[in-house]
């Protein structure tokens, strides 16, 4: 089974990117992580989800995913829980007080076999695209308090926001000219499913292209829902 895949991330209307995204087609392995900062950059602990990932993957384990995803929830928590402890200690360095209000949400893939093994945390989402068709893999762990543009998103479950953290598995038959497409919620919050449906290209570098310059383009009309925007699409060949 021959992998191509294509990652395309944009801030948006934001100051920067704090999503991250890893492709490495040779081992089937695939992520997107988005983190947040309560102030910060919330880049480094998407960082450290991928950096977790990439070095405790396993092709052979059918539940490491899962496990890479909890070793980066306890990773966060604790310097989460360090930069706590000295937020009144003078001596703390700046970059261990920014650790205070970081958290990431993430979604990893694994493909091999014609199957696809997927696992999440948060809002970031999976999809998968054939004959046409387009597929929601995965399910947010988000509150939503009121409606319309100016709604609040709280995440009830996040990647560092408690010592341990339940992650969702999902598999997923793949096969030639299929598509999944793993994709942060920057995308998500301003373009419903039958839109990026009609955005689906006729390969994953055009697919990745579309998703992101669209909600881009969207959430420039729709300022409260601006946000990065990062797209990662597998066509399997």
């Amino acid at each position: 089974m021959n992998l191509t895949a294509a990652c395309r991330s944009d801030r948006g209307h934001r100051l920067a990117n704090d999503d991250v995204a890893l492709a490495v087609p040779e081992l089937g392995l695939f992520v997107v992580a988005d983190g947040a900062g309560a102030g910060f950059s919330g880049a480094p602990a998407a960082e450290l989800v991928v950096e977790t990932i990439r070095q405790f993957f396993d092709p052979r384990g059918t539940d490491s995913l899962a496990a890479g995803l909890q070793r980066a929830n306890h990773r966060i928590w604790s310097r989460v829980t360090l930069a706590k402890r000295h937020a009144d200690d003078r001596q703390a360095s700046e970059d261990d007080l920014e650790w205070t209000g970081r958290s990431a949400t993430a979604v990893a893939m694994h493909i091999a076999d014609g199957l696809a093994t997927i696992a999440h945390v948060g809002g970031t989402r999976a999809y998968h695209a054939s004959a046409g068709e387009l597929v929601r893999l995965t399910t947010d762990h988000v509150q939503t308090d009121g409606t319309g543009p100016g709604n609040v998103r709280r995440f009830t479950r996040q990647l560092g926001a408690w010592e341990t953290v339940k992650v969702d598995g999902t598999f997923q038959p793949v096969a030639p000219g299929d598509q999944i497409i793993l994709c942060s919620d920057g995308i998500t919050a301003v373009l419903e499913d039958f839109e990026l449906a009609r955005l689906i290209g006729r390969d994953c570098v055009r697919t990745a292209e579309q998703w992101v310059a669209a909600a881009v383009d969207r959430g420039a009309t729709r300022q409260t829902d601006a946000d990065n925007c990062t797209a990662v699409v597998v066509l399997i060949g």
